[in-house]
């Protein structure tokens, strides 16, 4: 494959909107996608129409626009979700191949038509479904670890109120590295052992799959310039002169209440972390000496 390659460790709620545009605004010959592929119609479209807004409703319209689109055009599994989690789960290499080759396709006919060097592929389906797949087909590739503060990420994707299982994958999964009882969690220690889980699918991929570049970069670093500048050069991308970054889906941004972190959350999450087996939290570098406190002004 005649382009660099490069795919996200990233639990979901992390800035992957975010990170995606200061590559597209700042890079030069790169090309970034965040949860690729995204709908084709969206409610800039069609759904301005005072027609549609009367008859049907603006709101319902783009519900089925969407169902049509995710059924027949970028379908969930073309995401890396829906039945891609189940294949995942029970290894099904032919569909996940299929899957991945399908994919990377459509990298390549994107590349042919806006001639970029490298591609970025900023999602959360990376290490659900589809990194090995990816990795038996181009294992030239590199990885950007994006990383968020557990309770913020963990309090944002409560705050979104979606299924769970839309965008994970089950707590009881054999493919999980972190196996708990989720009868024991509540909704926001679920996305903690998510968050815990995505972490740890990413030490065990790059510990069995040698990668080319990793690049770690903390959500709070994206608006840092060096630290920009650094992941930049890491990669080989020259770049313009990187100026102000723009926060993009935000919880607030879309009508959602804002991330505060409460002692109620704190509590819970003390409380999961002891029920998490010590050698697999020791593995998790961004919780060495992590004190969930910080959120809290004493």
């Amino acid at each position: 494959i005649d382009m660099n390659m490069i795919f996200t460790s990233v639990v979901g709620r992390s800035g992957q909107f975010t990170l995606a545009n200061i590559f597209n605004t700042y890079g030069i010959d790169c090309y970034a996608e965040a949860e690729p592929p995204q709908l084709i119609i969206t409610t800039s479209l069609p759904l301005k129409s005072k027609f549609i807004n009367k008859m049907w409703g603006a709101a319902f319209t783009y519900l089925k626009l969407t169902r049509i689109q995710r059924r027949w055009l970028v379908s969930n599994e073309d995401m890396g979700r829906g039945k891609a989690l189940e294949w995942y789960e029970k290894q099904d290499y032919t569909q996940l191949d299929r899957l991945a080759g399908r994919n990377i396709k459509r990298v390549e006919r994107l590349q042919e038509k806006k001639k970029y060097k490298t591609y970025i592929c900023v999602s959360k389906y990376f290490l659900r479904t589809q990194c090995e797949a990816i990795y038996r087909i181009n294992p030239d590739i590199s990885l950007i670890k994006l990383t968020r503060d557990p309770l913020m990420n963990a309090k944002s994707s409560e705050n979104r109120k979606k299924f769970f299982l839309q965008d994970n994958p089950s707590i009881h999964s054999p493919q999980n590295c972190l196996k708990m009882d989720g009868n024991q969690l509540n909704a926001f220690q679920l996305y903690l052992w998510i968050w815990c889980e995505m972490e740890l699918r990413h030490y065990r991929f790059v510990e069995n799959h040698p990668v080319k570049k990793i690049y770690e970069i903390n959500t709070e670093e994206l608006n840092n310039t060096s630290k920009l500048i650094e992941m930049f050069s890491c990669f080989g991308i020259s770049h313009r002169e990187i100026k102000k970054v723009e926060t993009l889906n935000t919880n607030v941004g879309s009508g959602r209440p804002e991330t505060v972190i409460t002692e109620k959350d704190i509590n819970d999450y003390e409380v999961f972390v002891k029920m998490v087996p010590k050698d697999l939290l020791n593995k998790i570098l961004y919780l060495n000496n992590y004190d969930p406190y910080i959120h809290i002004h004493r």
